[in-house]
């Protein structure tokens, strides 16, 4: 590396070349070596812990290191593939394969990761991963034809120059796929220590300091560390058994400090220790060593390679696992001292090495970068789980660690939940799930760790050897407003995958997002840093004047002694003769609560823009279809989507031919006869609504889109009758679902005869407009932020075919009736299309006309006339006015203010300079208290430094 740019120039043999042809390259550069087993050594994988030494002692970070290399390795390939190829390649033109040991921790695999992303500037979906013995495993029943059709089990034992991995795999016959029978084994026995032993070796017979010598003379180590490499060769080669004690190798020193004095060190070395096994050469600047002394440094690894082998023998068979081959990768396994050493030892199985196996692991590489699906099964290495609260029970549960929650429910705090076994074997895209429910009603994070644990049957999260994995964060904050118990989280676990992925699911809206994990934690062992997931979920949201508390039973009693929640803003409230603030009893917060619940369905926001659809291609495509695909739905679904390659076009033109070809079946719908089989539908071309959505589904999953759901529910019609009914929702790329009604787009009835009538508009409808009509049963399917009850569903105006048509959404009063105000004035705030002209007709609850009342449409430049004046402040402090949203208020009259405040700053009632702070309920600040007559305007401000920023301003007027 260049010290002062800081970029790699070099890598591999490429730094050799350099100091051989470039004099000035001794000096201007940083020389580092053998980095990345810095990763395997450090257990806790925490980059911050490790620097590199360069040959010349100076240091840079682990993860500069291996960042630079992996952007030189990068920009290099780039350029290698762009210069043979007709175009410039891009990054993202290529998959990139990151081969690491299996061996190693999460922490420090997530390190090689990362540098790839941040250095490399490599986008993460384009980063393959991969296992080094596994890529060794894939190459052999890649490329050996003969054992390719064999229900055999392969043990792989890749030996390189730093670590062993050894995994075990058996090919399933059937879906040609492995499966791993053993977890990740191995160690650090590389062919490197055999280097170590030799210089360590050296260091002894010549009395000379190998480590300056590297710092000082590069290009002099070089030369030696390539000698090395010829002994061993030399030594793989001829070593012979039978007469390997008879054999010498011989090693270069040139070095002008040591080379002419090695002939008296090693005579010196010989008197003293009486050997014959090393000597001098003649006429020549090196030494001289047996190749007895060579085979006992490669026995120092082999011991230990041996040794495990035999142990996973063994731990398999009590299995039923028999190996059938052991077959040798990696460098090392060019050795016949290693081959010869491991199958003398390893019980009479049949020993073989891959072809070329230096290259094993790249090729391997490549063909898992092809097909990840070719791996269907790996082995857990650890036990995973959850610190949880669980039920006590005295049987089991230690007293000391009883609590209480805050339902006052008696529980065993840290407790090991188990999600993963050690030694459990994995489908690759296997999923473990749970659920992860709040345990504040103000909650607006749900925080907890995954931990690991080589235990098979850990009981508590804080015993010995349990060791924090990684954190999860997830934000609840956007369904604050429902009840506790529909705020439950389903996380998603993936631990079959060379990463580990999680995916969480907001229950209450239906919203997807893949969690980032951080490896952030070391293992320390530390109880007091393990929290259980009750205590890590409480709201993460503390100010000076909204304390709050960790501890469930510390809520509890806080609870019975007075909710300090509100007491200091109630002291300072109180201190104002004009205002008058709610008094707070024991379960006045909880009314608060309900309040703030009222107000939140007041306003809410459109969950994303519903653009018209253009259904042009999609109809164009539904034409003239030919014959032979008109026989199967499946061959349908292919021939209809394949001009498309995103997942709405292929909804769109699915929709557009079911709602263009499947008619209404009244008779079966009136008769109580029908069903809802897609077969029978298509076949028949006719259906009902379960017909038509179960269609719409496999139709679907036939152009490989499986996240489409069959929502069952009711529906309603204008006239208030209300039925079962089904439609559909679909994943797009991005996560978000949206939701469309094949039968409803197809036509309607009209005196029990269907008529046909398409209308594109039943295609991704915004669910706050569909819920008038549609109400799943199952509350996720609703995508609301404020999941709607079925008393309030029969409460809802029906949005009719023609609101549908021009996006209607009713943003207030989202009742049949409007109860007017003391004013005798009502407002109706609805969102559609632009230009769209409105009349109405009053009626009361009777039905019958209203004379005396007037309707009035209000246009984009009266309507300010009629709403709250908003201020920049508002849109910066990211703060929402749920109630009330007129701009006049009454004056000696109770008004009840409730505003959205997630980023939780303080807010203030000012009026005439005074500054009332707002009561915190949440994410939500509240206020009830009576106008005094002589105000003449109202604000809502927050103090920003020395100053006062005002969000939003009410005029006041006097009521006689």
């Amino acid at each position: 590396m260049k010290p002062k740019g800081q970029q790699c120039v070099a890598f591999g043999d490429q730094v050799k070349k350099k100091f051989e042809d470039e004099e000035s390259f001794h000096s201007d550069v940083l020389v580092f070596e053998h980095f990345k087993m810095l990763l395997h050594n450090n257990s806790s994988g925490n980059e911050r812990d490790d620097v590199c030494i360069a040959h010349n002692g100076k240091t840079k970070p682990l993860t500069q290191v291996i960042g630079e290399t992996l952007k030189y390795l990068v920009d290099r390939t780039v350029e290698e593939i762009s210069s043979k190829s007709i175009k410039t390649v891009q990054k993202k033109d290529i998959m990139w394969v990151l081969t690491v040991p299996a061996i190693w921790t999460w922490k420090a695999k997530s390190i090689m990761r990362n540098a790839m992303r941040e250095y490399g500037q490599i986008e993460e979906k384009f980063i393959i991963e991969a296992l080094e013995p596994e890529c060794a495993s894939i190459t052999l029943w890649q490329e050996n034809p003969e054992i390719a059709n064999q229900s055999k089990t392969a043990m792989i034992v890749d030996i390189g120059g730093g670590t062993v991995d050894i995994s075990v795999h058996k090919l399933n016959t059937k879906e040609k796929r492995l499966e791993s029978k053993l977890e990740a084994r191995g160690g650090a026995w590389g062919g490197r220590n055999i280097d170590r032993s030799l210089f360590e070796f050296m260091q002894e017979v010549l009395k000379f300091d190998f480590t300056s010598y590297k710092f000082k003379e590069n290009g002099d180590y070089f030369d030696l560390t390539a000698n090395i490499e010829d002994l061993k060769v030399c030594f793989a080669k001829d070593f012979d058994p039978r007469d390997y004690k008879d054999k010498n190798g011989n090693l270069s020193l040139n070095h002008d400090q040591i080379k002419y004095s090695i002939v008296k060190r090693i005579e010196e070395y010989k008197e003293r220790t009486k050997t014959k096994q090393v000597d001098s050469l003649q006429r020549k600047y090196g030494i001289k060593i047996s190749f007895q002394i060579l085979f006992s440094f490669y026995m120092k690894i082999l011991q230990n390679i041996t040794s495990t082998i035999n142990e996973i023998i063994t731990q398999l068979s009590k299995n039923n696992i028999a190996i059938d081959y052991i077959y040798l990768a990696g460098g090392m396994a060019e050795a016949k001292v290693v081959v010869d050493e491991i199958k003398n030892s390893s019980k009479n199985k049949q020993v073989a090495v891959v072809t070329n196996p230096q290259t094993a692991i790249v090729r391997g590489a490549v063909y898992y970068g092809l097909n990840q699906n070719i791996i269907k099964t790996r082995v857990s290495t650890f036990t995973y789980g959850l610190s949880v609260n669980a039920p006590f029970n005295p049987a089991i549960h230690d007293t000391s660690r009883k609590i209480i929650n805050f339902n006052k429910e008696v529980m065993c705090k840290d407790c090991f939940l188990e999600i993963v076994k050690i030694g459990e074997e994995i489908d690759t895209n296997q999923i473990k799930s749970l659920s992860a429910p709040p345990t504040t009603v103000d909650q607006t994070v749900i925080n907890f760790n995954i931990l690991q644990t080589k235990k098979s049957n850990p009981k508590y999260a804080d015993e010995k050897d349990v060791e924090i994995l990684a954190s999860i964060s997830i934000d609840i904050s956007d369904c604050l407003h429902l009840p506790i118990e529909k705020r439950t989280v389903t996380v998603n676990f993936m631990f079959g995958a060379t990463i580990i992925y999680v995916n969480a699911i907001n229950e209450a809206t239906g919203k997807q997002e893949n969690v980032y994990i951080s490896f952030d934690y070391t293992s320390n062992n530390n109880n007091t840093s393990k929290r259980s997931l009750e205590e890590e979920c409480t709201s993460s949201k503390k100010t000076k004047s909204n304390p709050t508390s960790t501890d469930p039973l510390t809520s509890i009693l806080q609870k019975k002694e007075g909710n300090s929640l509100f007491s200091d803003i109630l002291q300072r409230n109180s201190k104002s003769q004009h205002v008058a603030p709610i008094l707070v009893k024991d379960n006045e917060s909880e009314k608060f609560e309900d309040e703030v619940k009222t107000y939140d369905t007041v306003y809410n926001g459109i969950i994303r823009d519903y653009k018209p659809k253009d259904f042009f291609r999609a109809l164009f495509r539904i034409k003239d279809i030919p014959q032979k695909y008109l026989s199967s739905y499946s061959e349908l679904a292919k021939y209809l989507t394949e001009p498309f390659t995103n997942v709405e076009d292929k909804a769109k033109v699915i929709y557009a031919w079911i709602t263009h070809n499947i008619a209404y079946d009244v008779y079966s719908a009136r008769t109580n006869s029908y069903h809802n089989d897609p077969i029978k539908t298509f076949k028949e071309r006719k259906g009902v609504c379960g017909g038509y959505a179960a269609l719409f589904q496999a139709m679907m999953f036939q152009c490989d889109v499986p996240s489409t759901v069959k929502i069952n529910g009711r529906s309603k019609s204008v006239d208030g009758n209300v039925g079962s009914h089904a439609w559909s929702a679909v994943q797009l790329e991005n996560g978000q679902y949206f939701l469309l009604d094949c039968t409803w787009g197809a036509g309607f009835t009209s005196s029990g005869i269907f008529e046909r009538h398409f209308n594109p508009n039943y295609f991704f409808v915004n669910p706050k407009t569909l819920i008038s009509t549609h109400l799943p049963d199952n509350d996720k399917w609703q995508f609301l932020e404020k999941t709607v009850t079925p008393d309030e569903y029969y409460e809802l105006p029906v949005i009719t075919q023609h609101g549908i048509n021009n996006g209607l959404t009713i943003i207030s009063n989202k009742k049949k009736s409007i109860l007017l105000q003391d004013t005798n004035r009502g407002i109706l705030v609805l969102q559609a299309n632009p230009n769209l002209n409105w009349d109405a007709d009053l009626k009361d609850l009777s039905g019958n006309s209203i004379a005396d009342k007037t309707f009035v449409c209000m246009n984009p430049v009266t309507i300010n006339d009629v709403f709250v004046t908003k201020y920049k402040g508002m849109e910066d402090a990211r703060v929402g006015i749920l109630h009330p949203l007129q701009k006049r208020l009454d004056s000696d009259k109770e008004w009840t203010f409730v505003l959205k405040n997630p980023q939780g700053r303080d807010l203030y009632f000012s009026y005439d300079g005074q500054y009332i702070p707002l009561v915190k309920v949440g994410e939500f600040q509240v206020m009830k208290t009576r106008i005094p007559p002589n105000a003449k305007q109202i604000s809502i401000c927050f103090m920003e430094g020395e100053y006062w920023v005002t969000i939003c301003r009410y005029d006041v007027q006097l009521v006689i």
